[in-house]
């Protein structure tokens, strides 16, 4: 019986030091905060929506996501793009395709990712810190992913 009591001691406090280490990556190194990439469609989409109306709750935190590569473009006064004008987006839509929502991503090596652009609609793993911008003219704020890794899966 005493011997019983003294392995369940020593079991317990095997238990306590390797939960508590700091070797254990999934306790100590998780550079994520708010990990969205396992998400679904509509999950997702109802996330990344509340984070929009909420962002006091997600700024200044690490978020991973998984959405569609797009950008904007600017045009001059004769129709043609202005490649160096490329705003890159992230877009989460639903389930159902008819509905989504854009966010803007600063690259970590903007001037790097600015010469390799992932193909429109490709399929992005970003993992970055979230904020909002604010555009004046349009008196409307936007999700935004600043220091961006931007990760193509197809």
């Amino acid at each position: 019986m005493y011997i019983y009591r003294i392995s369940r001691i020593i079991f317990f406090i095997i238990f306590l030091l390797a939960t508590a280490s700091s070797e254990n990556p999934t306790l100590a190194t998780s550079p994520v905060d708010i990990n969205l990439s396992h998400f679904n469609p509509n999950l997702l989409y109802a996330e990344v929506y509340n984070m929009s109306q909420n962002p006091q709750n997600y700024i200044g935190k690490t978020i991973k996501l998984i959405g569609q590569f797009g950008y904007y473009q600017k045009f001059d006064n004769s129709g043609r793009p202005l490649p160096e004008s490329r705003i890159p987006i992230c877009i989460i839509g639903d389930a159902m395709g008819c509905c989504w929502i854009e966010i803007r991503l600063m690259p970590i090596n903007e001037a790097e990712f600015f010469q390799n652009y992932p193909a429109h609609d490709s399929t992005i793993v970003i993992t970055g810190i979230c904020d909002i911008t604010y555009n004046q003219q349009l008196q409307s704020s936007s999700l935004l992913i600043r220091q961006a890794d931007i990760q193509v899966i197809k």
